[in-house]
C-alpha cells in the first residue's frame, strides 16, 4: 500500500519526468523537507545525482529517510563545515543547506515545490540566481502565486519569467490543484486555481 503522499509525489514525478528526462542528470531540489520526490527518483534509478537542499531541522529528517532507504554508502551527508561538493564521486545523494549551493558548479534540473511561494521576491531570486549560475537546463516551480500574511510578495509566473531570462524560459505553464486523491492539471490556465505548475527550460 502506497501513501495519499506519495502517490501525489509519483503522479508530480511523472509530470516532471515527461517535460525533462533526469535519466544521468543532476537533480537539485530547493525545499527539499522529507526527501520523498528524491526517494522516489533514486528508486527508479533516473539522476545520476540528487541534491536536497533545505534549512538544518528539515536535513535532519531527510538524510535519515535516505540511510534508511538507500545506506549510508549512497548519501553524502549535512556536513556545516564542507567546503567543496564533489559530484562526481559514487554518492547518489547529498544534503546541503541553502549557503552551501555556492558549491555545486552543474546540476541539470531544478525542482521547488511549496516553498517559493512562502519567501519574499528577493530570497527567490537569489535562489534563482545559483541555479543559472548552475547552468541548469530545466526548472520546475509548483508553488501558489499568491501573496501571503505577513509576506506581501507575489511570486508567479510574471516574477520567474523575470528572475530566469534571458537564460531560461516558459515551455509550460499549468494550474494544478489537489482537490482530487490525485493532483488535477488544467493546460493553458496558469493563473486558476492555488497552485501554478511552471517549467522553465533553455
Amino acid at each position: 500500500a502506497y501513501s495519499l503522499s506519495t502517490l501525489d509525489r509519483f503522479r508530480m514525478l511523472t509530470l516532471l519526468q515527461s517535460e525533462a528526462d533526469a535519466r544521468d542528470n543532476v537533480i537539485i531540489e530547493v525545499g527539499s523537507g522529507l526527501g520523498e520526490m528524491a526517494r522516489l527518483y533514486m528508486a527508479l534509478k533516473l539522476p545520476r545525482r540528487y541534491v536536497l537542499v533545505d534549512i538544518p531541522p528539515a536535513l535532519a529528517f531527510s538524510e535519515r529517510h535516505m540511510i534508511q532507504e538507500f545506506g549510508m554508502a549512497a548519501v553524502d551527508p549535512f556536513d556545516p563545515s564542507r567546503t567543496v561538493v564533489d559530484l562526481t564521486d559514487d554518492k547518489q545523494i547529498t544534503i546541503l543547506t541553502p549557503d552551501q549551493m555556492s558549491l555545486v558548479t552543474n546540476a541539470g534540473v531544478g525542482i521547488n515545490q511549496a516553498s517559493f511561494g512562502e519567501m519574499s521576491a528577493a530570497i527567490v531570486e537569489r535562489y534563482v540566481n545559483e541555479l543559472k549560475r548552475m547552468n541548469v537546463r530545466h526548472f520546475f516551480s509548483i508553488n501558489h502565486p499568491v501573496a501571503k500574511p505577513n509576506n506581501p510578495d507575489r511570486v508567479g509566473n510574471s516574477e520567474y519569467e523575470s528572475f530566469f531570462a534571458p537564460q531560461l524560459t516558459v515551455r509550460t505553464a499549468k494550474a494544478f490543484d489537489y482537490s482530487g486523491l490525485l493532483p488535477r492539471f488544467y493546460d493553458g490556465a496558469p493563473e486558476r486555481g492555488q497552485y501554478q505548475f511552471l517549467h522553465f527550460s533553455r
